[in-house]
Formats: C-alpha cells, sequence, structure tokens
C-alpha cells in the first residue's frame, strides 16, 4: 500500500526587515481531502471526490496550520477570520482554531513591486516551488486512488461513479460551484441502531418476495444507504428503473438527495406509501406499530423491524434480537399481490396489461416480459394477443414476443420487432441455442413469461433461463395447458382468445380514468 505525506512544514524562518524579524512557520495539512474521501466512503460527497481532476484541485482541500505568524501576517489573518465569522450567534467558526484554508490564507499575499513586504515575498516565492508542486501532485495521487476505491465498492457507489464518468449524472448538467455545494448536502449523521439490527435489516432485504419497503424514522444515513443500495442492485441485474426494481417511500427528518444516488426513494411529510417490509427506526413520538395495526385496522406488510419490542401483535409472529424485534405475518402476501397494491407508484404509462381472475394476477407494462406464441395457436388466439401487444408497445412496452407459424395478424396488428422462430435447425444451429441467443441479447432478464401453445424447446430454455433468476425473485409464468417444463403460476385452460380477451378488458378496467 502507497503511504502518502498528508503534511507539509513550510518553515521560513526569521523573515523581515533588519530590525524587526519574526518567526514564520506553517504547516499544510490534507485533513481536508482525508475527511473528502471517508465521506465519499460513505456515500456522501462522492460527486465533489470525482471532480478532482488536477493538482490544482487538490489546495480547496488542504488547510493550513498555522505555527509561528510574523505580526503583520497575524493582523491578515485575524481579519480574514472575522470576515468569514458566522453571522448567526452560537454557530461555530468554519475554521478550526489556529487553521485556515490553504485558498484564504494563499490570497493574504500579494505582490507591490519595491514595496513588497518580505513575509509575502517568501511565501509567494514558495508557493510555486517544486516542494509545492510535489506536495500537490501526491494528494492528487492520493485522491485519485481513492476514486478508484469507490469503482470497486457497493452497487450503489459503482453506479454513482459510473454514471459520473459517463457524464450522465445529474450533477453533470449543474455549474461546478453549484453541483459541490449539492454534493455535500444532507451531512450523514452516526448509524443509530445496533449492529444486530443492521444485520437483520441486510438479511429482509435480500428476500425474493420484498416490492416495497416503507421507513419511519428520526432517519439514520445508513439505513437510507442501505434501501439505496439494494435498490441499485436490483436495477443493475434486472435492467429496471430503479423505483420499479424496489419501491421505497420514508417518513423521516433526516432525508437524503436522491439525484446524489440516482436513486428514488419517497419522502413523505405525513402518512407513508405501502411497504411489504415496514421499518420502525423510533425518533418521531408516533403512533405506535401496535396500535397502527390493533387499533386503527392499517395491514401495514408482511414483515415488521423495530427497534423496540412491542409485545405481540396480532397476526403476527414475534422474534427478539440485540436492538430489534421482528414481526412476520402469519398470513402474508405474495410477490404478485404487493405488485398490485403498489401498482399506482411504479414508472408505467399503460398500467395493468392483462388482469387474470384472482388476486395477484396482473401483468404490468413496465415489467419484463416474454411471450411465445406456439404454432398449435388459434388465429383468433393470435388476434387477440397481437392487440394486446400492439397497445403495450405503442405506450413504450418493450415485450420480447417470440412467434411460431403465421405472423400475419402480429403484421396487421402493426406490432414491432417480432421475433420468428426458425420452422428447421440449420448448420448445426439449434431451437434452444437459437432462443438462448436471442433471449441472452435482447432479455437476459424476465418477470413474466406467457407462453401459449409454446414449443418444448422453448419452454425448456425459458426453465433454465428463470432458474438463473430465482436468487432475485422468480419469474411469474402464465401458459397453456399444453406446455411442459415450466413451473406454472397461472394456467390458461379453456378458451384462451376469450381468456386474453376478458384479462385484457378486465385490466382496462383496472386503468386510471381521465376525468
Amino acid at each position: 500500500m502507497t503511504a502518502y505525506q498528508n503534511e507539509l512544514v513550510v518553515d521560513f524562518g526569521e523573515v523581515g526587515f533588519r530590525n524587526s524579524k519574526h518567526r514564520f512557520c506553517v504547516r499544510l495539512d490534507s485533513r481536508p481531502l482525508m475527511q473528502l474521501i471517508e465521506a465519499a466512503e460513505n456515500a456522501h460527497r462522492v460527486y465533489e471526490l470525482l471532480l478532482i481532476d488536477r493538482p490544482g484541485d487538490i489546495w480547496a482541500y488542504t488547510s493550513v496550520v498555522l505555527d509561528k505568524l510574523p505580526p503583520g501576517v497575524a493582523s491578515r489573518v485575524a481579519r480574514a477570520r472575522e470576515k468569514s465569522a458566522p453571522r448567526a450567534e452560537g454557530q461555530t467558526h468554519a475554521w478550526p482554531e489556529g487553521t485556515m484554508p490553504f485558498q484564504d490564507f494563499d490570497q493574504l499575499f500579494y505582490w507591490a513591486w519595491d514595496d513588497t513586504e518580505p513575509e509575502d515575498e517568501a511565501w509567494l516565492n514558495h508557493r510555486d516551488s517544486g516542494v509545492m508542486h510535489s506536495f500537490a501532485q501526491q494528494a492528487l495521487a492520493m485522491a485519485r486512488a481513492a476514486q478508484s476505491r469507490l469503482a470497486w465498492n457497493d452497487h450503489l457507489l459503482r453506479h454513482v461513479v459510473s454514471s459520473v464518468r459517463a457524464g450522465e449524472h445529474a450533477y453533470c448538467f449543474l455549474d461546478r460551484e453549484i453541483a459541490r455545494q449539492k454534493s455535500r448536502e444532507h451531512e450523514p449523521n452516526e448509524p443509530v441502531h445496533t449492529p444486530a439490527f443492521y444485520k437483520q435489516l441486510d438479511q429482509l432485504l435480500r428476500d425474493t418476495e420484498l416490492v416495497s419497503v416503507a421507513y419511519r424514522a428520526n432517519g439514520d444515513y445508513r439505513v437510507l444507504r442501505m434501501l439505496a443500495t439494494e435498490q441499485r442492485r436490483r436495477a443493475q441485474r434486472t435492467g429496471h428503473h430503479a423505483g420499479n426494481a424496489l419501491h421505497l417511500g420514508a417518513l423521516v427528518n433526516r432525508t437524503i438527495d436522491n439525484e446524489a444516488w440516482d436513486s428514488e426513494i419517497w419522502f413523505f411529510s405525513e402518512g407513508l406509501s405501502q411497504g411489504d417490509l415496514f421499518i420502525e427506526g423510533g425518533g418521531m413520538g408516533a403512533t405506535t406499530v401496535k396500535e397502527l395495526v390493533e387499533v386503527h385496522g392499517r395491514r401495514l406488510s408482511n414483515v415488521i423491524l423495530s427497534v423496540r419490542d412491542e409485545g405481540e401483535i396480532t397476526g403476527f409472529d414475534r422474534e427478539i434480537g440485540d436492538g430489534w424485534a421482528l414481526y412476520r405475518r402469519q398470513h402474508p402476501d405474495g410477490r404478485r399481490v404487493s405488485l398490485e397494491r403498489i401498482a399506482d407508484r411504479r414508472h408505467s404509462k399503460l398500467g395493468p396489461v392483462l388482469a387474470f381472475p384472482g388476486r395477484g394476477m396482473t401483468l404490468f407494462d413496465y415489467e419484463k416480459t416474454v411471450v411465445v406464441m406456439g404454432s398449435e395457436a388459434s388465429t383468433a388466439t393470435r388476434s387477440t394477443l397481437a392487440l394486446v401487444i400492439a397497445e403495450w408497445q405503442s405506450q413504450g412496452g418493450d415485450p420480447l414476443l417470440v412467434v411460431c407459424g403465421e405472423t400475419k395478424a402480429f403484421e396487421d396488428a402493426g406490432c414491432r420487432d417480432v421475433l420468428v422462430a426458425p420452422q428447421e435447425e440449420v448448420g448445426g444451429r439449434t431451437f434452444h441455442s437459437w432462443l438462448g441467443d436471442a433471449l441472452l441479447r435482447v432479455r437476459p432478464w424476465f418477470d413474466v413469461v406467457l407462453a401459449i401453445n409454446a414449443p418444448a424447446w422453448a419452454a425448456e430454455v425459458l426453465a433454465r433461463q428463470a432458474a438463473r433468476t430465482e436468487s432475485l425473485w422468480r419469474p411469474w409464468i402464465v401458459a397453456t395447458v399444453d406446455v411442459e417444463h415450466l413451473n406454472v403460476d397461472f394456467t390458461l385452460d379453456g378458451n384462451v382468445d376469450e381468456m386474453l380477451r376478458e384479462a385484457s378488458q378486465r385490466a382496462k378496467g383496472m386503468r386510471p380514468k381521465l376525468l
């Protein structure tokens, strides 16, 4: 590991005119730079750290320790300190006693031709010396090493770094100084919970059934970062918009800037959105979770993680740990039902696409879907599904449509990007490899499979791909009765054309109405 010099002693000895010489000694300290690096590693001021690109940039993160000053310099420092003093009573001065920012210190000195003071001449000549340049270059190397480490950190930091380097981060379009100031907002507070609480939360966030999280507390930066990191992990794995990957809502006093993280956390001033996981962090003086459930009849979530033991809660099993109490609903809702509960908070233009009978049987337009139409499907079924797909695509949806056999119905409806299956295997290229390559290229992740009379080879490929995604969440599979190899969640049994038409009409009835 490279050892960096964090301090440079600048000792001019006795400086002044013949009969009035005084000691002039200061130290340049890289502590502000190290504080910036530490903050960035905690996902704060990341953009600011990544702005450092030149040796001259590090002077903004260098302080001067004022060891010995000639009287003339000391009086200049005193005036500068007074000028920068906080206006409100009781506020702490931004400059720790005995120090000042390098840039402010540097501005105290100037050339005045033959009238230049000895102290000014000493500093200004040293200012551009090789020693100073070496110190700046070493500090820049330290900053660049920290920048590189960020790119190998967690999912959240990796995403922020890559978006900044690609010029796509929200702050990239701001004035440089404004971007720096925004990067400094929402300073983190110290973690307020026990290590066991955070460990429990980390495990809960990896739940494959988890669709949404609601957080109520005074506000803990570490909890918010954990939520945003899991949201980004899911978004990167699936290709979903952050809010569609995991919905996050918070009723807190201490917030973060979503633009800084490219996250999507809904911050509420009153009330709170649905959450399969409800985190009660305390500090709000609000109605207890137990009262919300038992007195007010609120259906909070499937799982409640609280900082306090609230006793038994009707309908929940309880587990107690160090600094946490965990409540699990005895009859929890599944993932698909949870998606319906949070539907109005999603990034969606069309809304429901198909809604089959029963709870949790809705296909939404933002879901990454693979539709396979087998050659045995009737003309009526093809025509009905073609109209559904065409409407979906017209509103920005991008289902992957694989058609075996006749494609006229889809062409007539105006469906785009229809993937037509080959009629026979040619040149050693199997049906399996053809579809596998197509999925890898166009739809490496999918949330839903709609398989209508899908051939066995297509079902086998989809089954293998579905197994790879189950560590995040298992795809929802809708298929006709003749489809094998797939673990089907809803079976289209009977008149498939009629079932699709009814599902389409039911979905349209669920969409918001324009007044």
